[in-house]
């Protein structure tokens, strides 16, 4: 079983990959503490156009009884990086706070430019998830850029779908097959998704920016555009217009 990330070498190994790169944009990431838990329960994110945003992921607790933490996380090309560590932090941080004064309590526990990660996205393709023997999890599997926030939700469903082919399929080998083609409808919508979302909120094509904000608005307000967008964040698109049935929990 291969579940070695979005990086995978495993994956680059194999003649199984039809498409492999990194994209131009990723983000700058730090993980902060939140005592007041002010971020807490939900993702907020601000645009400031297509080549600034700042965003704040709720993490919990490290370890039980520990206290909050919050992702932050700022869009920044890749052949930025090393300029935006050579200036220092003094000029970044009042850019930041340009764009959204939430940032201040985390920007305050920066001290160091090597106390930041550099986040890269990956857009990886396979022509099918298994060979003999060896089957592709995760984003080993299907690397993409994180706009739909989907990482976590295809890999525990790849994980269900597994589990339940090798029990349902008498070999291992059909049971990777059924896996593979099980899963391709799903995966391939939110790999699609993904690709075409990322230059609307990351890119240097500037105008996406207007664009985005004057649509999305109106389309959330429309119900039936609403819960394709909704089916969209939960996980559970197969296409434009089709879900996908999930498992209710069991009922007593």
């Amino acid at each position: 079983m291969v579940a070695d990330g979005a990086r995978s070498l495993l994956r680059g190994a194999t003649n199984l990959t039809k498409r492999s790169r990194a994209y131009e944009w990723a983000a700058l990431w730090f993980i902060a503490e939140d005592p007041d838990k002010r971020f807490a329960g939900r993702l907020f994110q601000v645009y400031d156009g297509t080549r600034r945003f700042a965003g704040f992921l709720p993490t919990g607790s490290l370890e039980p009884g520990g206290s909050n933490k919050v992702s932050f996380f700022w869009s920044l090309r890749r052949d930025q990086v090393d300029a935006w560590r050579a200036a220092g932090l003094a000029s970044w941080k009042q850019q930041v706070l340009r764009v959204t004064e939430a940032a201040r309590p985390v920007l305050a526990q920066i001290e160091d430019p090597d106390e930041v990660l550099y986040a890269t996205y990956t857009d990886a393709v396979m022509r099918r998830t298994h060979e003999d023997g060896l089957v592709y999890l995760g984003d080993a599997a299907h690397a993409m850029s994180p706009q739909l926030g989907q990482g976590v939700n295809l890999a525990l469903l790849d994980a269900m779908v597994l589990a339940e082919s090798i029990e349902r399929e008498a070999t291992l080998s059909a049971a990777l097959s059924a896996y593979t083609e099980a899963r391709r409808a799903h995966v391939s919508f939110y790999q699609y998704a993904s690709r075409w979302l990322l230059p609307l909120f990351q890119s240097d094509l500037v105008f996406l920016g207007p664009l985005r904000d004057w649509f999305v608005r109106p389309i959330a307000s429309i119900p039936f555009l609403r819960r394709h967008m909704l089916h969209a964040m939960a996980g559970t698109k197969t296409g434009w217009w089709t879900t996908m049935d999930l498992p209710g929990p069991p009922r007593p």
